[in-house]
């Protein structure tokens, strides 16, 4: 059997050198199982996503075309427990059910961004409207989501029925008919909700059959979803027993600058706790660094003209401390005045 591709979907993460993420695996809905085997399509998995694939013809032509209105709906479930810890996760996380999706992409292209939405949900109900009435407040069971305006209700099976007000608190909605009838009427008001994530999900993925999906004959389309590294500013906690503490420097790529810690770090204060004996001197990176697989290397700490440290460690996306209402990545390190190859965590 002959296979042509029809799209990708890949996970990128510029915490990663090559922005390859395989921190996830990727599952398909259990309404896209059998769309896919209705196409006559293969699920190949790859490293970092996943591949389409459909039968073809001698011609190359998809054996069975997929339509202009179909939806692949796929879950990502995560793998990585650290992911947290190295990614900016702030707009994903203000969203009940976050969504990747390229509805509304309208432009064709090798390789297409997903967008970061919220999936929607609605509820619907079953009422009965009383005969002889034209006007008529209902209470609703379920919980339409906060501010839900009245043109999101729809109703099916009352003619010429409206609603003219949803009491917010109550939960209540009250509906105009244009006639009075003569018998009980049955009707249903749909209205959304806020929706829920699945069980273990960390976001759902849909693609769509739009314009922006390649054509027959042309190439695969490539789809990706792209995660951003944290940033935070890096501080090293030097402990060291010599009394030249102001002659202390830090050599790097990046500028860091000696600070006093005041009473809201608590990571100083214990430090200086811990080793009273001891001096602590603090420098700070003046902007903020991104969270990064690869070792940024030569962050030298120097006392004057002489090397103490040639290659600080980077700190550990493990080790946050708080900065005000920030945060800071931090590295603490002990110099008792000579020689020394290892720092303590």
């Amino acid at each position: 059997m002959k296979y042509r591709a029809v799209f990708s979907l890949r996970l990128r993460h510029s915490f990663y050198a090559n922005n390859r993420c395989r921190d996830f695996q990727i599952e398909p809905a259990v309404y896209t199982q059998r769309l896919l085997k209705n196409y006559r399509c293969v699920l190949k998995p790859l490293p970092d996503g996943i591949l389409v694939l459909t039968a073809a013809g001698e011609n190359d032509e998809p054996l069975i075309p997929i339509l202009g209105n179909v939806t692949f709906a796929f879950q990502l479930r995560l793998l990585n427990t650290n992911f947290s810890l190295f990614t900016e996760l702030s707009d994903i996380t203000s969203k009940a059910a976050p969504l990747f999706t390229n509805a509304g992409s309208r432009s064709p292209a090798a390789e297409v961004a997903l967008q970061l939405r919220e999936r929607t949900a609605s509820n619907s109900e079953t009422l009965v409207f009383p005969k002889g009435g034209m006007r008529t407040s209902f209470r609703l069971g379920g919980n339409p989501v906060d501010g839900c305006p009245v043109a999101d209700f729809m109703l099916a099976g009352l003619p010429g029925a409206k609603i003219e007000n949803y009491d917010h608190g109550k939960k209540e909605i009250t509906i105009d008919v244009p006639d009075d009838a003569t018998a009980d009427r049955i009707f249903t008001v749909a209205y959304p909700v806020r929706p829920r994530r699945g069980r273990g999900v960390f976001a759902d993925v849909e693609i769509h059959s739009n314009d922006s999906i390649s054509k027959p004959g042309g190439g695969a389309s490539e789809f990706f979803i792209q995660f951003q590294a944290k940033e935070g500013k890096w501080r090293y906690y030097l402990v060291t027993n010599r009394n030249s503490g102001n002659k202390f420097v830090i050599e790097s790529d990046r500028n860091f600058a000696m600070f006093t810690p005041d009473t809201s770090d608590p990571l100083a204060e214990a430090l200086q706790s811990r080793y009273p004996r001891f001096s602590l001197v603090c420098f700070e990176s003046t902007d903020p660094v991104r969270c990064q697989e690869a070792v940024i290397r030569q962050i030298r700490l120097k006392l004057g003209n002489h090397v103490i440290f040639e290659n600080l460690p980077n700190p550990s996306i493990r080790s946050i401390c708080a900065v005000q209402k920030d945060f800071a990545f931090y590295h603490v390190v002990k110099d008792i005045g000579v020689p020394v190859t290892q720092s303590i965590q």
